[in-house]
């Protein structure tokens, strides 16, 4: 006997529905009144071609930018009952209060309403809801149950029923089907309503969506009854037929969920919304293949409508807020929300039922209740769960059990820890490997026989397993590389270290790829390389390491031929971050996706394992379990930046500037220059991985760093011109969007053109006012001025001629001093009588000196001369000079010795000065002197100093000889009774002999400023040596004068050189 064709029906269902509600829930974003602060209710969502949301709220019309949503209100506060939009992105609206009209911008970007109600013809006027709004052949139709308007080319016509319409219309092909409650089918052909023959029977029915199945078939959702099929006809539309399909396989939930709408997806699937089950998607057999409620993330069941955006995600209109749900995305999950309780560590299908392994024990899901519960209460801490020959293995911290579909068995208790992992040898099918915290326990595993074969003890844990094509076996361990049974040398245990080419001995883990091994390391993936011997050894997997270096792979997969895994990297500013990556098969190699894994960017992975029998990829982790249904493809994706708002101060300067190089009709005021500008960005998924850079030219000289933000703040712009670059990625999209403005900040007031000619007139009325008091007053000044200045004048007169007497007076008594002083000074004439070859430069620095020269004739054959400086010069160094000059002489009357005559010469001077006599400002005078006796027969010289050395030139080699003076000077600060040292030196003809005053190398002078100095001095005497001494006399006046420039002289100058002959 076979079964009931309804009975059938209803075990299609469930199995459809266990296996579909295990692929895991959508990501969904759930949109709250307190968040959009709107009202509650919302009857209608639609995307422009910009990609900004528009939703029929009940208290205006929402608009949400990628972050942030606005509520636009229209006049009167009417609830927005509909909304559509158009192919010419015209967004149409109708309310509850029966107006209607387009919402569209003015000239800032802002969206306003604007109302079509008035400029219907006739006195008729709308006063029930607009509930439905669409577009067809190029006219738009407003539909409430008293009217349908038709909108075109500004025109308007109405078409009012003969009861009343119900509230949702047919489209079929180009024609719009419409009911007049009790009173059958209408259609609007040729621009007149027409009845459609045999449809009696459903003018008390209600339908609320309309399916596209082919050109000529549609399947219409009738509330109560289920679903229908017609056949159209383009045609004569009146003749198209209606019949109801009873064995849809929709049905049974579609009647009990009260539907409400439907859409059209562009896969050719439909989405069902209804007021009591959420919304429904169904293919065009008519199956529900996927739910959305309450227990798929949804927050209210109660759908009023929805819309599919531009990347085909939906977007669904709640009674109670706003869901995006996340469609196109092959990533699925499981939360706590769905009964999972505790750190998810493993996952697998066993008998069509997904389990997972926890830390609180094992879980199945209830696809009924669509909550994962316990399995038998086991409750232990549970790392590894694996479908092996029709069984449940999990692994626990007590040991290894098997579940048969009925009840729960120990199957292998480890006397070396806790296993953490499990693999069935593919060459060995019933043997079992076990990774354990001390090594691997190998299993034999035969029907409801478990037997325990042997141990490999490694002393570290092992945390993964793999097979490959060499029929290898590999331990991944924690801390000592990776350990392998080497099929080719017998299942000998061998192992991959350092030397091997690993690149760290930590947490390698091993996969399987293609039957290749594949090792996760601290430095991305490596594979194996064979070598000879049967030897093995690591490299840098030439396809995937390049793609995986900048981080540590922790766990991967194969999927599909494709590579998942979880990386753990370093970020810039120095966090470590975890992140899974999905690595794209193509012919020449791998490339990294941007795709909906970004969902688990932050996220750390337990396990990463495919299952072969659902076909699916479970990424086990803390925060719950994912699923990856399908493969992931680089899909480009329409998102789109742009300038959401922009105020200042807390104006709205404009909205929605979609266009890129825009330049802003308004002008900002310099009392309004602080500038906030929103940006937006169509990446619903998640805008928090959502990055922007951006930089203002005229303030700004090169974009900034990469940075999350929801708003750009600029604070005191000064006047002047501007323009707003802007950059936005996403980890869902490798394209990188840009979009720029230019905006005026306004002078202030007082820094106008008309502000600084107001200041000129003003600063030269200023000007003319001050010229002309001046000018008075100063003519005043001018005439006592000229009274004081022939005053002054006569008084300064006076005072010249007074000055002038005084220094004609000082003059007369200096030069009178000098000619005392000369007469003091020997005759050159009588040196010259005595030894003529020698001279003598004297270059007072004023009138008087306080150098001077001394000479005393002894006899023929010998005389005394000295070159002395004493203290000070001008008048009161003449006065020293002449006393020292005196006691040079008075000495010589007792002695012709150099020594003695300066012995006494200083008690002499010392007397004279009272300087042996403590008296409160007593005299510190003396003189400097270099003394010599010369003997013109011997060429003997006899030569004592006092702070003045004596040089001597040799001929022929000009040998330079210093003899140092006696370190004391004569009187001064020298004792009374002190010795002089002397000293004798025998000369040879052509010597040469000099001695000078501190003055010629202390002289300042060249280019620099700087004094001669005395070795510059060595040198040039040196030089002119072999110089007949008349011409010496006349190099040194030169040199010394030359050099000295336009510097003043400092001090006097004495110079006095002897040549022997």
């Amino acid at each position: 006997m076979k079964p009931p064709k309804k009975y059938l029906i209803f075990i299609f269902v469930l199995a459809a529905f266990k296996f579909f509600s295990q692929t895991g829930e959508f990501f969904i974003n759930n949109y709250l009144p307190k968040e959009y602060k709107g009202g509650n209710t919302n009857f209608g969502i639609v995307q422009n071609k910009e990609g900004l949301i528009f939703s029929a709220n009940s208290s205006g019309v929402l608009i949400y930018d990628g972050y942030s949503w606005k509520n636009t209100k229209i006049q009167g506060e009417p609830t927005i009952t509909s909304i559509s939009i158009s192919n010419n992105n015209e967004i149409f609206i109708g309310c509850d209060n029966g107006d209607f009209g387009v919402f569209n911008q003015d000239k800032r970007g802002i969206y306003q309403f604007f109302s079509f109600k008035n400029n219907i013809p006739g006195n008729f006027k709308p006063g029930e809801p607009i509930k439905f709004i669409c577009s067809l052949n190029d006219k738009t139709y407003f539909l409430s149950e008293e009217v349908l308007i038709e909108y075109a080319g500004g025109e308007f016509k109405t078409f009012l029923p003969v009861n009343r319409f119900h509230i949702r219309p047919i489209i079929m092909g180009k024609h719009l089907f419409i009911e007049d409650m009790d009173n059958g089918l209408l259609v609007l052909s040729a621009g007149v309503l027409k009845p459609v023959v045999k449809t009696e029977a459903l003018s008390t029915r209600k339908y609320y969506f309309t399916y596209k199945l082919s050109d000529k078939e549609y399947a219409i959702g009738f509330r109560g009854l289920g679903m229908f099929k017609s056949v159209y006809n383009a045609t004569s539309p009146e003749l198209s037929e209606f019949t109801q399909i009873n064995d849809a396989p929709c049905n049974t939930e579609l009647i009990e969920a009260e539907i409400v709408n439907g859409f059209a997806l562009n896969n050719g699937n439909f989405v069902v919304t209804s007021n009591k089950a959420g919304a429904f998607i169904l293919d065009k057999e008519l199956k529900i293949i996927n739910r959305l409620n309450s227990k798929t993330g949804v927050y209210d069941e109660n759908i009023k409508a929805g819309y599919e955006d531009v990347n085909g995600n939906i977007w669904l209109a709640l009674n109670y807020g706003i869901s995006f749900v996340e469609v196109k995305s092959p990533l699925r999950k499981f939360t706590r929300k769905n009964g999972i309780n505790g750190v998810v560590q493993s996952s697998t299908i066993y008998n069509n039922v997904l389990y997972i392994a926890t830390d609180k024990g094992v879980f199945y899901f209830d696809s009924k209740d669509y909550l994962f519960k316990q399995l038998d209460n086991f409750n232990e801490q549970t790392w590894y769960i694996l479908n092996y020959q029709n069984k449940l293995f999990f692994s626990s911290n007590s040991g290894l059990y098997v579940y048969n579909g009925k009840t729960i068995k120990t199957a292998h208790q480890s006397e070396y820890g806790t296993i953490y992992y499990m693999l069935n040898d593919p060459y060995q099918p019933n043997v079992l490997y076990c990774g354990h915290d001390n090594g691997v326990d190998v299993l034999n595993i035969s029907g409801e026989k478990t037997s325990y074969i042997k141990s490999y003890i490694l002393n570290t844990d092992v945390r993964s397993l793999a097979s490959d094509n060499n029929k290898n076996i590999y331990f991944g361990t924690s801390d000592k590389g990776i350990y392998f049974l080497n099929y080719k040398n017998s299942y000998l245990l061998d192992s991959l270290q350092l030397k091997d080419g690993l690149p760290d001995l930590k947490e390698n883990y091993v996969f399987s790829y293609n039957k290749k091994l594949l090792v996760g390391t601290d430095e991305g993936i490596y594979s194996l390389e064979e070598k000879t011997g049967n030897k093995y050894v690591c490299i840098k997997d030439p396809q995937l390491w390049s793609l995986t270096s900048d981080g540590q792979i922790f766990r991967a997969a194969e999927f599909k031929g494709d590579v998942i895994c979880n990386q753990t990297a370093k970020s810039q500013n120095g966090e470590y971050l975890n992140q899974s990556i999905y690595l794209k098969k193509q012919d020449n190699g791998f490339s990294k996706i941007n795709s909906s894994l970004n969902h688990l960017k932050y996220i750390k992975a337990n396990l990463i394992n495919y299952d072969t029998l659902g076909k699916q990829l479970f990424i086990s982790c803390d925060e719950g379990l994912f699923l990856l249904n399908g493969e992931l493809n680089d899909v480009k994706k329409d998102y789109r930046l742009f300038i959401s708002s922009i105020e200042a101060k807390t104006d709205t300067v404009i909205q929605n500037i979609f266009e890129t190089g825009r330049t802003l009709d308004t002008k900002i005021g310099y009392s309004k220059n602080d500038i906030k500008i929103f940006p937006g960005f169509t990446s619903f998924e998640d805008n928090n991985l959502t990055e922007f850079s951006y930089y203002l030219k005229g303030k700004e000289e090169k974009f900034t760093d990469w940075k999350k933000g929801k708003e750009f703040k600029y604070d005191n712009l000064q006047e002047g011109d501007y323009t707003f670059y802007l950059k936005a990625r996403n980890a869902f999209s490798n394209d990188i969007k840009e979009i720029n403005f230019s905006f005026t900040i306004l002078p202030p007031w007082y820094r106008t053109w008309w502000a600084y000619t107001i200041y000129f007139i003003i600063f030269c009325l200023f000007i003319y006012i001050v010229v002309r008091l001046y000018t008075k007053r100063l003519k005043s000044q001018n005439i006592k001025l000229e009274e004081t200045v022939k005053l002054r004048t006569a008084t300064i007169e006076e005072q010249v001629h007074l000055l002038a007497d005084q220094k004609k007076e000082i003059t007369d008594s200096i030069n009178y001093a000098q000619r005392i002083q000369e007469s003091v000074l020997p005759s050159l004439k009588e040196i010259d009588t005595t030894y003529h070859d020698g001279f003598i430069f004297f270059q007072p620095k004023d009138i008087v000196s306080g150098d001077f020269y001394w000479f005393y004739k002894i006899n023929n054959n010998e005389f005394l001369i000295a070159c002395a400086d004493c203290t000070g010069h001008g008048v009161p160094g003449a006065f020293m000079s002449m006393i020292c000059s005196n006691k040079l002489s008075e000495a010589c009357f007792e002695t012709t010795e150099p020594a003695k005559i300066l012995f006494l010469a200083n008690n002499a001077i010392k007397d004279v000065l009272k300087q042996n006599v403590e008296t409160i400002g007593k005299s510190k005078d003396g003189m400097e002197i270099a003394l010599i006796k010369y003997n013109i027969q011997t060429k003997k010289v006899t030569y004592t100093g006092a702070h003045r050395p004596l040089w001597i030139i040799k001929a022929g080699t000009k040998e330079f000889v210093e003899i140092k003076p006696t370190k004391a000077s004569v009187a001064s600060f020298t004792e009374y009774n002190f010795e002089y040292q002397q000293h004798e030196i025998e000369l040879e003809t052509n010597d040469s002999i000099f001695m000078t005053s501190d003055g010629f190398p202390d002289q300042f002078g060249g280019a620099d400023g700087k004094k001669f100095m005395a070795k510059n001095m060595k040198a040039f005497l040196q030089e002119i040596s072999t110089l007949p001494t008349d011409k010496q006399k006349i190099v040194v006046a030169d040199k010394i004068n030359n050099w000295m420039g336009p510097h003043e002289q400092v001090d006097d100058l004495l110079v006095i050189g002897l040549k022997v002959n």
